[in-house]
Protein backbone atom coordinates (compact mmCIF):
# COMPACT_ATOMS: atom_id res chain seq x y z
CA UNK A 1 0.00 0.00 0.00
CA UNK A 2 3.12 2.71 0.81
CA UNK A 3 3.98 1.86 -3.04
CA UNK A 4 0.93 3.53 -4.20
CA UNK A 5 0.66 6.19 -1.57
CA UNK A 6 4.12 7.24 -3.42
CA UNK A 7 2.31 7.36 -6.38
CA UNK A 8 -0.21 9.85 -5.22
CA UNK A 9 2.22 11.90 -3.41
CA UNK A 10 4.42 11.63 -6.94
CA UNK A 11 0.86 12.63 -8.83
CA UNK A 12 0.21 15.50 -6.55
CA UNK A 13 3.18 17.30 -6.48
CA UNK A 14 3.18 17.18 -10.51
CA UNK A 15 0.06 18.35 -10.62
CA UNK A 16 0.94 21.40 -8.53
CA UNK A 17 3.96 21.62 -10.74
CA UNK A 18 1.54 21.91 -13.74
CA UNK A 19 -0.51 23.94 -12.59
CA UNK A 20 2.68 26.61 -11.74
CA UNK A 21 4.32 25.97 -15.40
CA UNK A 22 1.16 26.76 -16.85
CA UNK A 23 0.93 30.14 -15.49
CA UNK A 24 4.41 31.04 -16.55
CA UNK A 25 4.78 33.38 -19.83
CA UNK A 26 6.96 31.48 -22.10
CA UNK A 27 8.69 34.36 -23.30
CA UNK A 28 10.26 34.68 -19.91
CA UNK A 29 10.64 30.86 -19.19
CA UNK A 30 11.75 29.59 -22.57
CA UNK A 31 12.08 26.03 -21.12
CA UNK A 32 8.43 25.88 -20.17
CA UNK A 33 7.71 23.54 -22.71
CA UNK A 34 10.60 21.37 -21.66
CA UNK A 35 9.63 21.00 -18.21
CA UNK A 36 5.79 20.24 -19.14
CA UNK A 37 6.61 17.42 -21.12
CA UNK A 38 9.11 15.68 -18.47
CA UNK A 39 6.45 16.32 -15.91
CA UNK A 40 3.44 15.22 -18.55
CA UNK A 41 5.45 11.54 -18.76
CA UNK A 42 6.09 11.26 -14.70
CA UNK A 43 2.23 12.36 -14.35
CA UNK A 44 1.64 9.48 -16.76
CA UNK A 45 3.63 6.76 -15.38
CA UNK A 46 2.03 7.72 -12.10
CA UNK A 47 -1.40 7.22 -13.43
CA UNK A 48 0.03 3.88 -14.83
CA UNK A 49 1.17 2.64 -11.89
CA UNK A 50 -1.85 3.29 -9.95
CA UNK A 51 -3.73 1.58 -12.58
CA UNK A 52 -5.68 4.59 -14.11
CA UNK A 53 -4.45 3.96 -17.95
CA UNK A 54 -6.65 6.90 -19.53
CA UNK A 55 -5.24 9.31 -17.55
CA UNK A 56 -1.90 7.66 -18.21
CA UNK A 57 -2.84 8.01 -21.90
CA UNK A 58 -3.92 11.27 -21.34
CA UNK A 59 -0.13 12.39 -19.69
CA UNK A 60 1.64 10.50 -22.29
CA UNK A 61 -0.17 12.32 -25.01
CA UNK A 62 0.16 15.31 -24.18
CA UNK A 63 4.12 14.55 -23.90
CA UNK A 64 4.31 13.10 -27.52
CA UNK A 65 2.03 16.40 -28.37
CA UNK A 66 5.14 18.89 -27.09
CA UNK A 67 7.79 17.00 -28.36
CA UNK A 68 6.60 16.29 -31.41
CA UNK A 69 5.39 20.39 -31.69
CA UNK A 70 9.08 21.26 -30.47
CA UNK A 71 11.03 18.62 -32.02
CA UNK A 72 12.19 16.84 -29.35
CA UNK A 73 13.36 13.65 -30.54
CA UNK A 74 14.25 12.15 -27.26
CA UNK A 75 11.19 13.00 -25.70
CA UNK A 76 9.44 11.87 -28.70
CA UNK A 77 10.90 8.08 -28.07
CA UNK A 78 10.16 8.72 -24.31
CA UNK A 79 6.34 9.00 -24.95
CA UNK A 80 6.26 6.55 -27.72
CA UNK A 81 7.76 4.35 -25.13
CA UNK A 82 5.11 5.16 -22.49
CA UNK A 83 2.54 5.00 -24.27
CA UNK A 84 3.10 1.36 -25.64
CA UNK A 85 3.80 0.17 -21.95
CA UNK A 86 0.32 1.57 -21.30
CA UNK A 87 -1.62 -0.33 -23.75
CA UNK A 88 0.51 -2.98 -23.76
CA UNK A 89 -0.70 -3.28 -19.74
CA UNK A 90 -3.95 -2.83 -20.11
CA UNK A 91 -4.21 -5.97 -22.85
CA UNK A 92 -4.20 -3.29 -25.51
CA UNK A 93 -1.51 -5.41 -27.62
CA UNK A 94 -2.49 -4.13 -31.20
CA UNK A 95 -1.46 -0.07 -29.99
CA UNK A 96 0.91 -1.03 -28.06
CA UNK A 97 2.39 -2.57 -31.33
CA UNK A 98 1.55 0.57 -33.47
CA UNK A 99 3.09 2.94 -31.34
CA UNK A 100 5.91 0.99 -30.44
CA UNK A 101 6.67 0.15 -34.23
CA UNK A 102 6.78 3.89 -34.52
CA UNK A 103 9.71 4.36 -32.13
CA UNK A 104 11.59 1.95 -33.86
CA UNK A 105 13.49 4.37 -36.08
CA UNK A 106 14.04 6.48 -32.97
CA UNK A 107 16.35 3.16 -31.38
CA UNK A 108 19.36 4.71 -30.69
CA UNK A 109 21.20 1.17 -30.19
CA UNK A 110 20.96 -2.08 -31.13
CA UNK A 111 19.88 -3.17 -27.38
CA UNK A 112 17.01 -0.48 -27.14
CA UNK A 113 15.80 -1.91 -30.79
CA UNK A 114 16.39 -5.46 -30.02
CA UNK A 115 13.84 -4.49 -26.59
CA UNK A 116 11.50 -2.90 -28.76
CA UNK A 117 11.15 -5.78 -30.96
CA UNK A 118 11.05 -8.48 -27.98
CA UNK A 119 7.95 -6.37 -26.85
CA UNK A 120 6.43 -6.34 -30.07
CA UNK A 121 6.62 -9.79 -30.37
CA UNK A 122 5.54 -10.12 -26.65
CA UNK A 123 2.09 -8.59 -27.86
Amino acid sequence: MQNNDQFVDARRRAQHLVDFCERLDERKFSEKQSVLADVYSRLGNAYLELGDYNKALEYHNRDLRIAETKQYTERRSRALDNLGRVYARSGQFPQAIQVWERKIPLATSPLEKAWLFHEIGQC
